[in-house]
Formats: C-alpha cells, structure tokens, sequence
C-alpha cells in the first residue's frame, strides 16, 4: 500500500451484508480522514477504559479494582466479596483489613498480582499520574455488543468482529500505530445514567455524543 491509503468502509446492508472497500488517494482527504479517526478513538478511549471507581470504598483508588472474587476482613470478620453488590455493606466509617495476594485491574485492563502490602502501596502510589482514568468519562457506556470491520492490510482480508465489553474493545482503541483498518458498523447505543439509552449512526455523531455528555453525570 505504498500509493494508496485504504479506508475501510464496510456498509451493513442487512438485506444483502454487502461490504465495501474505497480507496482514498488524495493527501489532504487522506489527512482529514486520519485526524477523525484519531479523535473518534480518543473519544472512545474515554469509555472503553477500565472505571475503579466502583470499590473505591475498599481502595480509595478509581486507577484499580480489586479483581473478584476475594476476601478480607471487615469489621474483624471475614467476609467474601464475589459481586458489586456485596460492597454495599460496607461504608467509610467501617474496619476493613485486606487479605494478600489479590489481583488488581488497571486502567487499561491489565492485570497484576499483589503480594504484600508494600506492592499495594506502590501500585496506588502511580495513580495520581493515570492519564486514562484522568481522561476517563464516567458518564456514558457503550450498550455491548457492538460489532467491527476490521481490515488487515498486510494479508488483505476482512473480517467483522463482535465486541461484548470495553475490555474487548480497548485495544482496537489505543494503538494509532496498528496497521489494521477499523470501521465501526452501526448504529451504536449509547448508555446514559440509569436506563436512558441514544443511538448513533456514524462516526462524527458518536464522537460528539460522547464528548457533549462526558460532564453530565457530574
């Protein structure tokens, strides 16, 4: 592909699931094109990234979860935690004493064993320098699943690739360098608060939709 930029642009037809290849030569749509597609990955870093805010009452760290199931003593007593739902006992005013090892979730959804309590006190230590969870929108979730046409220059072949969770879909998201040319098949749901749910239908509209509603939750 040294004279040409491909830029995939798979179609769903659902009649027909006929997909379509156009091949952009001119520098400057070439540009544009690579700009929208830096910002609409920015945008979708934002929501893909892994939130610990959500056992920040064990943790006191929105760049980490605590990877479930575990147990640890609360109030003196051993308790298991095995779902979100079994923190809700527990408040800022309550004893609790982790019990090691235990695996951490990163921002990025990578995971880290932690033996001790000084690795625990390392790993909290480097999250006021997260940039992901900085940048991360707390406001707006993708309604999984979602499905991607993927191109792989190299090879020269496509393939459309179901995506069920933000975990799945952050890779696609975070390597600008990737030779592999994505295309997001829509229309795309998007969750905001408790059960309101707006869909969009091409890139520029998802792109602005996150971005108008990443301080709304506040």
């Amino acid at each position: 592909m040294k004279y040409a930029v491909l830029l995939v642009m798979l179609a769903l037809c659902w009649a027909c699931q006929k997909e379509e290849f156009t091949v952009i030569q001119d520098q400057e749509d070439t540009e544009e094109v690579s700009n929208a597609s830096a910002n609409l990955r920015l945008k979708l870093r934002t929501v893909s990234s892994h939130d610990g805010s959500f056992d920040d009452v064990i943790d006191n760290a929105s760049c980490v979860s605590i990877k479930l199931p575990y147990t640890l003593f609360f109030n003196g007593e051993l308790y298991n935690i095995g779902t979100i739902l079994d923190l809700q006992p527990i408040g800022p005013e309550d004893e609790v004493e982790l019990i090691f090892p235990l695996t951490l979730v990163r921002s990025d959804h990578s995971e880290i064993i932690v033996t001790s309590e000084a690795q625990w006190e390392d790993e909290l230590s480097v999250c006021g320098a997260d940039t992901l969870i900085q940048e991360h929108n707390p406001c707006v979730d993708i309604a999984y699943p979602i499905s991607l046409a993927i191109y792989n220059v190299a090879e020269g072949q496509f393939e459309t690739r179901v995506i069920a969770n933000s975990q799945e879909l952050f890779p696609w998201v975070v390597d600008p360098q990737s030779e592999d040319l994505i295309s997001i098949n829509y229309p795309v749901d998007l969750i905001v608060g408790a059960s309101s749910v707006l869909t969009t239908n091409n890139n520029n509209q998802l792109a602005d939709t996150i971005d108008a509603l990443a301080n709304s939750c506040d």
